[in-house]
């Protein structure tokens, strides 16, 4: 067996910086409790040791029970300036680990939102991201593929006419293809559409890898968390490309069905750390040995 990497994959810039600001927050802040509203990324792992250095998760500001004793880090999602607010309200220290990348896609939702434009999100509208995003643009459509942004767009083609102000935008991990695909089809709609390229670039460069990679092997294996929706998309993408493919969290999942392959890709989210990716090439290595 041949085991190939990705030439990208694993941590993103956004998620090592939150990690990194989440370790010095532990250093410097012993007398405090550290919590994080929402998991600080989408991996077990990591969320796992976070865990055991004692850093808890909450689900919303209303279980900030020590407010003076405590450090609330908000994640690398984001969230809604609402909910800092009720955050800061609380009396509870707030440290933002928000992802810069998303924080421009936060600004340029708000900017938009202020300006009257008609803003439509290529994205999961119960994602983070999105969830955080829309604090900012809370008339913005969320639209999870083509067939829903054309409905979108038909909408405000009926309500405002063809030459409606109107924007879009997308989550920032979003598949860069189906943006693609769906901008050419509001333009169809709505000509004068304005297009926000707001997918990371981390993220694009993480899909061309894999698509590379994909014209290589037989068969791909992507590491990351279940609930990550850039390792979800990475094995679309790779199933796109006509090849089988495994989301896995770590060595442990490996299916059986990849040892009957010659040739196995191994790809990972942006929320992956490297150790779990260095396990898993190590194991199919020595399988095939």
């Amino acid at each position: 067996m041949i085991v190939k990497r990705a030439s990208v994959c694993g941590y993103c810039m956004g998620v090592e910086r939150a990690i990194k600001k989440t370790y010095q927050a532990l250093a410097a802040q012993k007398d405090r409790s550290i919590v994080t509203l929402g998991p600080l990324i989408h991996n077990p792992h990591t969320l796992a040791k976070l865990k055991k250095q004692g850093v808890a998760i909450i689900k919303s500001p209303s279980e900030i029970l020590n407010p003076d004793e405590t450090l609330v880090i908000i994640r690398a999602h984001g969230v809604a300036p609402q909910v800092a607010s009720q955050i800061e309200q609380t009396g509870a220290t707030l440290l933002d680990a928000t992802c810069p990348k998303v924080k421009v896609s936060q600004k340029r939702a708000e900017y938009y939102e202020k300006a009257g434009y008609s803003i439509i999100i290529a994205g999961e509208k119960d994602h983070s991201e999105i969830v955080g995003i829309l604090g900012y643009a809370p008339s913005a459509i969320v639209v999870k593929d083509v067939n829903e942004a054309i409905d979108a767009a038909q909408g405000i083609e009926k309500e405002k006419g063809d030459q409606a102000k109107t924007v879009l935008l997308a989550q920032t991990t979003y598949s860069e293809i189906t943006f693609e695909k769906i901008q050419q089809a509001v333009r169809q709609i709505i000509p004068t559409l304005e297009v926000e390229y707001t997918i990371c670039k981390a993220t694009r460069e993480r899909q061309e890898a894999l698509i590379e990679l994909c014209k290589e092997v037989d068969a791909v294996l992507v590491i990351g968390g279940t609930e990550s929706a850039n390792t979800q998309r990475l094995k679309t993408i790779a199933e796109e490309q006509g090849l089988p493919a495994w989301l896995l969290e770590d060595e442990h999942d490996i299916p059986d069905q990849v040892y009957s392959f010659e040739r196995i890709g191994i790809t990972a989210g942006a929320s992956t750390p490297q150790e779990l990716i260095d396990r898993v090439e190590t194991v199919l290595k020595e399988a095939s040995s």
